[in-house]
């Protein structure tokens, strides 16, 4: 989405563009070393662990952009910082895609 201002006197143009990145996370707390606390940065296997390192509880909070909660549209939480997929069928999250996908298709229990 962008938006183009237009001055006529001094003919100075500024386009301004929004884009949405995945996961939505707030910028305060992702950074390429994993989930930043204050001065610390967290390896993404602390993130959602059940162990709260953050003094807000960021790394624990299930809000949506927040540590068991960074990829809010797939209905699961995020342990460890990773994207987790939910079967339909059985309302269970997988770490992968592929076994999502096979406990759609299963008619018995999710293989986990």
């Amino acid at each position: 989405m962008c938006s183009t201002i237009t001055l006529t006197q001094t003919t100075l143009l500024i386009v301004i563009c929004l884009s949405s990145a995945q996961p939505s996370l707030p910028l305060s707390h992702l950074a390429s070393c994993g989930w930043v606390c204050g001065q610390e940065c967290m390896v993404h296997r602390m993130i959602c662990d059940g162990y709260e390192q953050c003094d807000d509880n960021s790394d624990e909070g299930k809000e949506s952009g927040q540590g068991c909660n960074l990829y809010p549209d797939s209905g699961c939480y995020s342990y460890k910082g990773r994207e987790h997929f939910k079967c339909k069928r059985s309302g269970e999250c997988f770490v992968s895609q592929r076994k999502a996908a096979m406990c759609e298709v299963s008619t018995g229990p999710p293989i986990r």
